[in-house]
């Protein structure tokens, strides 16, 4: 689960977290103190992926149900702070990040700045999952115009190596993010790109596809599909 929420696979990562908690005890009595230790950090996991899909409500469910397993867990805090941040709320946020700064233990203190850095960025709107950032028309323009160019040798290249550049030219148009973006793409000798195109929930994405969906040449010798999915 960790590595898909770490990867960014944000539906993936909630899956394994919800099947990890099937194999716990359903009722925190049942369990034993390390045991109870575990559903609460897998709550506050998925209140964290919950928050990356702007589930808001199921993220502050999840939450309320960690507290009720583990009243006292200071790292939970980082979490809270976050959810509070893509909900605008910046004052929760800021007591949450306080609270951290003040904590007795280390670790708890040095999550503190990342935490607020994050927050920051959220609320001012420079954040890609929660909120669309610019982009260059001219890096729109040359992604197409790479398209048109280096089409004719996709065949001769391989599966793996065109993806790489798909990739590497998409990166020039959306260089606020640093995960794969290209989930499958097929191509033909007759001019038919077709691209699915992953956004992982970010809001960047969703909205930045669209517009180099919409910035497609009329006159580009290939015809191109282009779909997006989660």
């Amino acid at each position: 689960a960790k590595i898909y929420h770490n990867e960014g696979d944000f539906a993936m990562a909630l899956s394994a977290y919800q099947s990890t908690l099937i194999t716990l005890p359903q009722e925190a009595s049942d369990a034993d103190q390390q045991t109870q230790k575990i559903i609460s950090s897998v709550c506050c996991n998925m209140a964290s992926v919950l928050t990356m899909m702007h589930e808001y409500d199921k993220a502050t469910e999840a939450l309320a149900l960690s507290v009720e397993i583990e009243p006292v867990n200071p790292m939970r805090q980082a979490t809270y702070a976050i959810l509070y941040a893509a909900r605008g709320d910046a004052t929760g946020a800021q007591t949450c990040i306080d609270a951290m700064k003040n904590h007795y233990h280390p670790t708890v203190k040095d999550m503190a700045q990342p935490t607020e850095a994050q927050v920051t960025q959220i609320l001012q709107g420079k954040h890609p999952q929660f909120a669309p950032q610019p982009l260059s028309p001219q890096a729109v323009a040359d992604f197409w115009g790479w398209i048109a160019e280096a089409y004719g040798d996709f065949g001769q290249e391989g599966y793996d190596r065109v993806k790489m550049r798909i990739e590497a030219a998409l990166g020039c148009v959306f260089p606020f993010m640093h995960r794969p973006m290209v989930q499958s793409f097929s191509y033909s000798e007759t001019g038919c790109l077709s691209l699915t195109l992953c956004d992982r929930y970010a809001v960047a994405l969703t909205e930045g596809y669209e517009i180099l969906k919409n910035a497609i040449p009329a006159h580009l010798p290939v015809s191109v599909t282009m779909t997006i999915v989660h």
